[in-house]
């Protein structure tokens, strides 16, 4: 063996014990941890503590004038019906409507109309004789829902403040015309107004699909229905 290995293998020994020795005095020089010692203080910062509203509630603008959820109301109510089929009608009746909730509310309608031909099919009638095979209508009744996403206030002239809900409203049922019965369905974006001794109004602004078996078989016809009801409600 040569002098140069047996030289290398006594420096990396030596090396060995000189890297122990080190280690070991580094362990003795630590201080041992005294039971008596107390952790420092650590700062805790708490996460704000958030409320859950449920899913259905409302934010709130101010404290409801007209709260609707309970409101039974009764309108008197008119129309006007114009429709692509020749005739013109006008009619009277009532509305009674109840709030399930402040969104959803149920409508019954019953209208008495009256029904005459427009100008092109009266003179039609009075050149040539002839009439439209459409019959005039003289009786409604449907039954509806309305939907209110909101509701408002708006201030007029400085001093008088109108209270509203917008709404959307959409009724099926049928119209008599003589002895025929015409499937007959609204839909509407309204307004519902509120007022003081608890009356009540409404505006609805509608168009009309109705159906009609005539001589050559089913028609249907659109038409524009505007309703306005006044009258008064109660919350039960």
């Amino acid at each position: 063996m040569s002098v140069v290995a047996v030289n290398a293998r006594t420096g990396a020994l030596v090396a060995l014990m000189i890297g122990w020795g080190a280690s070991a005095s580094a362990q003795e020089a630590k201080p041992a941890a005294s039971k008596d010692t107390k952790p420092a203080a650590q700062v805790v910062q708490r996460a704000p503590v958030v409320r859950l509203k449920p899913t259905d509630a409302r934010p709130t603008i101010q404290r409801r004038f007209a709260p609707k959820r309970g409101l039974l109301y009764l309108h008197a109510s008119s129309t006007m019906h114009v429709r692509d089929d020749f005739y013109d009608s006008w009619g009277v009746g009532g509305d009674l409507g109840y709030f399930f909730s402040e969104r959803l509310g149920g409508e019954l309608r019953v209208l008495k109309m009256q029904s005459s031909l427009d100008d092109a099919a009266q003179d039609l009638k009075e050149r040539l004789g002839i009439t439209p095979d459409a019959r005039p209508q003289d009786l409604w009744l449907l039954a509806g829902a309305r939907y209110s996403p909101g509701y408002g206030k708006l201030l007029m002239w400085s001093s008088w403040v109108l209270h509203f809900d917008p709404q959307l409203t959409i009724h099926g049922g049928v119209a008599r015309a003589e002895a025929r019965w015409l499937p007959t369905f609204q839909a509407a974006a309204s307004l519902f107004l509120h007022f003081r001794w608890n009356i009540k109004a409404k505006v609805d602004l509608g168009v009309s699909v109705q159906g009609e078996r005539r001589d050559r078989g089913w028609v249907w016809t659109t038409g524009f229905a505007p309703v306005l009801g006044i009258g008064w409600g109660v919350n039960l």
